[in-house]
């Protein structure tokens, strides 16, 4: 049975939403853009799941738990673009272990995002790495408001936090894995 709840009582909740990630719970969840699917990014089969619902095998996205665990995991080569976080950016950065979390990306790179979005603090209390990826099925329009879900997504997640309608632009994308910075979007 999937959990629904309002965004202002899921930040009353923080502490119990938390350790639902940390037990590989999938939540629908919002962003300072648009809707999310998100899970402990370090659970590989919450993260079949995602793919499952969504339909896609591309490489995935998480909201970092600090810029401490970037710094630890990631090559920062260009630290000036950190200054935007949190904000509606994804940089995409090489692994510093390639191999690490394979069920994300097999290109020895990750994209991270940190939302400015009061419920980016319950992920990151949480501590773990958070997949984050647009609410839709692969090559369909991103879902901005609940009553579009469908009754297989409703079906396929565990928790559900509603903050009304979010029709934001995408968050911008830039590549920082190599030398060069490139913008992808």
């Amino acid at each position: 049975m999937t959990l629904e709840l309002t965004l202002e009582v899921a930040l009353k909740t923080k502490e119990e939403l938390a350790e639902k990630i940390k037990k590989g719970t999938v939540f629908i969840y919002p962003t300072d853009t648009v809707y999310g699917l998100g899970c402990d990014a370090t659970s590989p089969h919450a993260v079949q799941c995602i793919r499952n619902i969504k339909g896609s095998k591309h490489p995935l996205s998480v909201i970092v738990p600090s810029l401490g665990w970037l710094k630890q995991n990631l090559v920062v080569q260009h630290e000036e673009f950190l200054k935007r976080l949190p904000g509606e950016c994804t940089f995409i950065f090489k692994k510093k272990d390639p191999e690490a979390m394979p069920w994300l990306s097999k290109n020895g790179r990750l994209g991270i995002r940190i939302p400015m979005h009061p419920f980016t603090k319950i992920i990151q209390s949480s501590g773990r790495p958070f997949v984050t990826t647009s609410l839709n099925l692969a090559g369909k329009p991103v879902i901005t408001e609940l009553k579009d879900l469908t009754k297989k997504m409703v079906e396929s997640v565990d928790v559900i936090i509603d903050d009304g309608v979010l029709d934001n632009p995408p968050s911008e994308i830039f590549d920082l894995s190599s030398r060069f910075v490139k913008k992808l979007r």
